[in-house]
């Protein structure tokens, strides 16, 4: 863990492959090997100890966190199917963005199955419905906490479709945009920015912080709402807000009200989120599922990456397989900002977003 923390995975996968040689069913070797070989770019390699995943969610005393589901029927994992019968149920799981990265693959499951159920979180309800239902009567949109297992074959937890496809580096689904905006609903919020003072400048959407589902991932990969003045008093942009404060010390400061457009309070769930995201020319924010929503959109996302962060962003890349239009800034040293954000002011006077 030290040795991928330093950003040396060849010698954690070393280590953690001798790990297992001498605890061959430890969990927690395996789901770290798995983040240590995804980060890596080995995906193959990487999706079967990926499996082990949960093992790797630890609480102080060193106790899981989170548990793998135990369902009373088969996990699919990329077997041949009978698609005009068999019925797949698809578990949410992690975070709202690690739904909107993962659910590329939902499509690809609906040919497979004659009916594709996903039991998912309510904010995404209607944003996923219409991405996936709207066209098709073989996906439903299913209340997590009320499912009857008896309509369902198989199961999949959502991370799990990578492995059940056989995805590796060079065969990542990428047909965007596979989510967008109500078309009314975008309408409505283009009209409202169109009447604001400064309206032809670019709009630019930012987001600085993110949930609280995991403390200790949070306050590496959120930055402090103070730095954001960086950004915010460059004058040549129409900035607006994108966040949704899940705590006191992530709220805008009242002084920093005057420089950027704050409608959040109006926004309910990720469908309203994608109408405002629509109109926007680029979306500026930290590793938090704006940036997957936006990169789904197929809008332009730069992102503010922690040092060493998550293993989907992989090391040292300025780009990404899994959204095309996506620009990434890494920390050079853990938790400077500063750095990170004068290249982002750098590049905005060149006005790079533009290319």
């Amino acid at each position: 863990m030290s040795l991928r923390s330093l950003g040396q995975l060849d010698a954690a996968v070393e280590q953690l492959h001798r790990a297992l040689a001498i605890q061959p069913a430890n969990p927690v070797a395996h789901g770290n090997l798995g983040h240590a070989l995804l980060a890596s770019g080995r995906y193959r390699d990487a999706w079967p100890h990926f499996e082990h995943r949960w093992s790797t969610f630890l609480d102080e005393r060193g106790d899981s966190k989170i548990n793998p589901p135990n369902l009373p029927m088969p996990q699919w994992k990329g077997e041949s199917t009978r698609a005009d019968r068999d019925r797949l149920l698809i578990l949410h799981e992690h975070g709202l963005g690690d739904t909107l990265h993962f659910c590329r693959y939902i499509p690809m499951a609906m040919e497979r199955f004659s009916q594709v159920g996903f039991a998912g979180p309510e904010p995404l309800r209607r944003l996923l419905s219409r991405a996936f239902g709207s066209t098709s009567s073989k996906f439903v949109y299913l209340d997590a906490t009320r499912v009857d297992l008896r309509q369902w074959d198989m199961y999949s937890p959502l991370l799990s479709l990578p492995m059940a496809f056989d995805t590796d580096a060079d065969s990542i689904p990428a047909a965007i945009p596979y989510l967008h905006a109500e078309p009314r609903a975008a309408q409505r919020w283009s009209k409202r920015l169109a009447g604001l003072q400064n309206a032809a400048r670019p709009r630019i959407g930012l987001a600085w912080a993110g949930g609280g589902l995991l403390p200790e991932v949070d306050a590496r990969r959120s930055m402090p709402v103070d730095k954001i003045d960086a950004l915010i008093s460059w004058p040549h942009a129409l900035w607006i807000s994108l966040q949704k404060p899940v705590s006191d010390a992530k709220k805008l400061q009242r002084r920093q009200r005057v420089h950027i457009v704050d409608w959040m309070n109006e926004i309910d769930d990720f469908a309203d989120t994608a109408a405002l995201v629509a109109s926007l020319d680029l979306v500026i924010c930290v590793d938090t599922s704006i940036a997957h929503l936006a990169g789904a959109m197929g809008k332009r996302v730069w992102l503010l990456n922690r040092h060493q962060g998550c293993w989907r962003w992989m090391r040292d890349r300025e780009d990404t397989p899994w959204y095309p239009n996506m620009r990434i800034f890494n920390q050079e040293t853990c938790g400077d900002w500063d750095e990170v954000l004068a290249r982002v002011l750098a590049e905005l006077e060149r006005d790079a977003w533009r290319s």
